[in-house]
Order: structure tokens, then C-alpha cells, then sequence
């Protein structure tokens, strides 16, 4: 929008540069991740008229349960590169960069992990995206067994059903709530109420 200030943080790229990125497997990279704060891209898939987060249930730690999406970000890859990428990987279907929407930054840490040792937890800081998706596009959506259950599919969340979650596992869906009232606002109102 021609006069507003972007909120997405920034993302230069030395035009000289040649940096690749290395692979590691999960041994490398739990010894890595145990030593540093991680930096993901993460994706929230909304409808703001019905004032609602769409989530999945993943299977694997960090968080198992309802979540929305996301994962590592490669070096010289910009945030919306990253959420393309993963969330081509994670749900079938290609979003273009420029459709995701800066809401805020996000620090979690978590008790276990996935790697081993799980025990080391993990600390993440999250670049944390809305995106607005159409029901045709919901509907093409095949979620990655190897980290979702596929016959929960795709559920909607409005604040109700995140209290409930909530009441039920504390955290951090008591940050997720919190999230929920900082970008949606705080009236009682969305899917479930």
C-alpha cells in the first residue's frame, strides 16, 4: 500500500554474495539447535470476517496438537521464501510471498523436542504471518502425514475453542489465546461463540 510503512521485518540481500546452505541431519542439527535460539517463519491461516485461526494437529514435538504451520528457514532465504516452501511441503499447495502478512514476532520455548537429546527443549523465535486463504483453496488442501494427522484435517478455531484448549493443556495455547485477543481483539465473538 503506497504510503504505509511495511511491518514485515527486512530482508537484504547482497546481490554479490554466494551463500548456500548446508543440510544437516537431525543429530547435527539437535547439537546445533541445543546451542542456539532458532529463527522460523511461521504461518497462521485466518478469516478475519469470522474472526478465526485455522490449525492442524501435528503429531511430533515440539507442540503436538492443534498448531498452525511453519518450519526452518534457509540461509539467503527471506521469510516468505521460507513459508512458501514449507507450506507447499506441509499442505500442498503453493502461496505466493507476497501473500503473507507480518502480525508480530514471537519467542516459544518448549520442554522437549524433537531431536535428540529432547531434553535440551527448544527456543525459537518466530516471524509470525497471517494469510487469508479462499475455501477453493482450503479445500485442495492435502496435509503431510509425516507430521499431521490427515483425518482431523484442518479445523477452525475461534476464541471459544482456544479456551477450551486452553483449560485443557495450559500451555502454551494460553499464549496462543493471548495471541488470538492481541491480533483479533478481545470481544467475545468468532466461530464458537
Amino acid at each position: 500500500m503506497e504510503g504505509q510503512k511495511s511491518k514485515a521485518p527486512f530482508f537484504f540481500r547482497d546481490p554479490e554474495a554466494q551463500i548456500s546452505s548446508l543440510s544437516l541431519n537431525d543429530e547435527d542439527y539437535g547439537k546445533v539447535s541445543g546451542a542456539m535460539v532458532g529463527v522460523t517463519p511461521d504461518a497462521v491461516i485466518v478469516n478475519r470476517e469470522r474472526r478465526s485461526f485455522f490449525f492442524a494437529y501435528r503429531r511430533d514435538l515440539p507442540v503436538i496438537g492443534w498448531w498452525w504451520m511453519g518450519g526452518r528457514e534457509w540461509r539467503n532465504e527471506s521469510d516468505g521464501e521460507a513459508l512458501r516452501r514449507n507450506l507447499k511441503r506441509e499442505l500442498g499447495i503453493e502461496i505466493a510471498p507476497e501473500r503473507f502478512e507480518f502480525e508480530t514476532q514471537i519467542q516459544w520455548t518448549f520442554k522437549l523436542r524433537k531431536q535428540l537429546p529432547q531434553e535440551v527443549g527448544v527456543h525459537v523465535h518466530a516471524n509470525t504471518y497471517f494469510v487469508e486463504l479462499t475455501p477453493e483453496e482450503i479445500g485442495r488442501i492435502q496435509l503431510r502425514s509425516e507430521e499431521y494427522e490427515v483425518k482431523r484435517g484442518l479445523k477452525e478455531f475461534g476464541r471459544a475453542e482456544i479456551e477450551a484448549l486452553t483449560r485443557e493443556r495450559g500451555y502454551p495455547y494460553d499464549r496462543v489465546l493471548q495471541f488470538y485477543d492481541d491480533s483479533m481483539g478481545s470481544g467475545k465473538s468468532g466461530v464458537g461463540c
